[in-house]
Formats: C-alpha cells, sequence, structure tokens
C-alpha cells in the first residue's frame, strides 16, 4: 500500500511504500528532510483501484495515483470498495480502526471482503524475543493445532480479538492488539492411552 504526502516545506507531492512509515527522507523537490507520516484514510484510486493511503489533512485534495499516473481526488473518509459488487463504503476512521485487518460482510451482496491494515512505524526488533516479550501484560497462549481456532490462526488472524497476527516462528504467533502470544501445539495424548491421575 503506498502512502501519499506532501512536504511540509515545500508541498511537494511525495508517495512512500508502506515499510517506509516513519522514516526520514530527503525531498526530491527542496531537499529538506521529510518523514513518512503514518496515514489515517485508506482509499482505492478511482481510476485503477490501486490501495492507497494518506493522512486525514490530505482529505479533499488533489494527488496522482503513483501506479496508473491518473489525478485522483484523496476522500475525506476512509473508502472500500467490494469486490463483488463495486459497492463503495465509507468509514470514518474509528470505525475503520475497529475493523482494519478484520474480514467484513458487504451490506450490498453480502459477499466476504477483507479490511486492510494501515501502514504503521515498524518498532525495532532484533527477533531474539517475539514482540512484546517481557511487557508485564503479556498474555501467553497455546492452541492446539487440531482446535476450530487454529485456523483463524493460520489464516492470521487472533483467534482472541480477530485483528491480524504476525507470525514470528514455526508454529508462533503475535497479537499487537490483544498482547498475546500464541503457540500451536500437537496434542500430546493419543487416542486410547489413559489419562494420568
Amino acid at each position: 500500500m503506498d502512502i501519499l504526502f506532501e512536504c511540509s516545506s515545500c508541498g511537494k507531492h511525495c508517495c512512500v511504500g508502506e515499510k517506509a512509515v516513519g522514516k526520514q527522507f530527503p525531498c526530491p523537490s527542496c531537499s529538506e528532510t521529510v518523514q513518512a507520516p503514518e496515514p489515517k484514510l485508506v482509499f482505492p484510486c478511482s481510476a485503477c483501484g490501486t490501495v492507497c493511503s494518506a493522512t486525514e489533512e490530505l482529505g479533499g485534495s488533489g494527488f496522482f495515483c503513483p501506479a496508473c499516473e491518473e489525478r485522483i481526488q484523496i476522500p475525506t473518509t476512509s473508502v472500500l470498495v467490494c469486490p463483488a459488487c463495486g459497492i463503495n463504503m465509507e468509514l470514518d476512521t474509528e470505525f475503520y480502526a475497529e475493523l482494519e485487518g478484520r474480514k467484513l460482510e458487504c451490506p450490498e451482496c453480502s459477499e466476504s471482503m477483507s479490511v486492510p491494515a494501515r501502514p504503521r512505524v515498524q518498532k525495532a526488533s532484533d527477533n531474539s524475543h517475539p514482540p512484546g516479550f517481557g511487557n508485564k501484560t503479556l498474555r501467553l497462549d497455546t492452541i492446539l493445532e487440531s482446535i476450530p481456532q487454529a485456523n483463524q490462526l493460520r489464516e492470521g488472524n487472533c483467534p482472541f480479538c480477530g485483528h491480524a497476527v504476525e507470525q514470528y516462528g514455526a508454529k508462533s504467533y503475535t497479537c499487537s492488539h490483544c498482547s498475546r502470544q500464541i503457540t500451536m501445539t500437537t496434542p500430546t495424548i493419543k487416542r486410547g492411552e489413559p489419562l494420568e491421575e
């Protein structure tokens, strides 16, 4: 997802990829240092459908799509387009924040659709511990591979709160929303074996 923003010094239109959020760059026009912001708005290009993002301050202004280079107007709210029926759904910032990274049922055709997560500043990590390791509120949970919640985890969603999870090991995941560290395990008791008392 591309992030659209303006240079605070000269107003030059800039565009970066989502992994650049929070990083600083020299403006291509005036060479002043600019920082890629965390966007609040998510919307498709009206010409080619490429999903873009921008800050709320740019809502209502004109910009060029980074994919097709057509001039577009940035909406004042986030916009989702149902891939099945093409209906546009406008979502305010707070409601979008509740839905991002989850599945949503189209109110027009009832098809399931994904709500893209907004790009955020990547936290530095040395990968020696999972994200959130050492946090006093950290929740550690183990899920058996054979139960339905494991399928949600395999699809990239937290089985407890439904938000997107990050995988940091072969069977280990973390949810940045509810701070759970989740591990999938294989059942150790085989059928027909007596339980220890």
